[in-house]
């Protein structure tokens, strides 16, 4: 048996600077202590010097692969438990389809149609998402406020209680896409938004654009671009300044040149 498993290191971590001895040898090499010690007490023998050198090689062995298992079994564990978490944060909103849950955007027009804001209600009437109300293949979950908000019943009936109803104040930017995604799902910029680097820092579709109180009608953004996207990339502005005034640099210079170059054709030489 090398020294450094033997009976007489098992209560020293180091037994030559060296060799550093794991617990669950440890336990394996006491255990094996103990049952030959039994033996001897009660029948008088000893190990013979075959089971000895048995023990000496195999033990150190089954150690090394209990902890071989017990590494790889974590491993999965922890493997199990991120792909459980994926799975959660992949997860995207499921509108509800039980038709008594809503209410429609004319009940909720009773209450919003001046509040939170002036002309709140009439602002959705004129921008493109009204158009949600006005077709007629789909259930109500896809009309109007609620196609955003979620069902509105439960809000009703509660007296306007807003835990009974999406709002998008304290909501993830996961989440707040996650709605926005439901219906806008053509082109690159939407298909490839789940993983985008706005997502991915916390920036949702309602940052930049303003279903409610946009700047422009179009695409519903809260500002005039490039103001919006300044707004955050503040180095690509002044990228594009140093750019322009580079470009007005070498324009002035090519306009001297020209000046102070006279040209002298065949004509004005004879």
């Amino acid at each position: 048996m090398p020294p450094f498993l033997t009976l007489e290191t098992l209560d020293t971590r180091e037994c030559d600077k060296r060799h550093i001895l794991p617990e669950p040898l440890k336990l394996i090499l006491r255990a094996r202590s103990v049952v030959w010690s039994e033996l001897r007490k009660q029948r008088g023998v000893r190990m013979p010097e075959s089971v000895r050198r048995y023990f000496s090689t195999s033990i150190p062995i089954f150690g090394i692969l209990a902890l071989v298992s017990i590494v790889i079994a974590s491993g999965r564990a922890q493997q199990n438990g991120n792909k459980s978490q994926s799975a959660r944060q992949s997860k995207t909103y499921e509108r509800p389809t039980d038709a008594s849950l809503y209410v429609g955007s004319e009940t909720c027009k009773t209450c919003h149609e001046d509040m939170p804001s002036k002309g709140f209600y009439k602002t959705y009437e004129d921008s493109p998402h009204f158009a949600t109300t006005l077709d007629t293949k789909k259930g109500p979950e896809w009309h109007g406020c609620e196609a955003c908000h979620g069902p509105g019943k439960a809000h009703v009936d509660g007296g306007g209680d807003k835990t009974k109803i999406f709002t998008f104040k304290n909501a993830s930017a996961k989440e707040i896409s996650d709605r926005c995604l439901g219906c806008h799902t053509y082109g690159e910029e939407h298909s490839n938004y789940a993983r985008s680097a706005h997502l991915q820092n916390n920036v949702s579709c309602i940052d930049c654009h303003s279903p409610h109180h946009p700047k422009e009608s179009q695409f519903l953004m809260k500002e005039k671009q490039p103001q919006l996207c300044y707004g955050c990339h503040s180095e690509t502005k002044q990228q594009k300044r140093s750019s322009s005034s580079t470009a007005r640099s070498i324009t002035a210079s090519t306009k001297d040149w020209c000046s102070a170059t006279t040209v002298t054709t065949p004509t004005e030489a004879s």
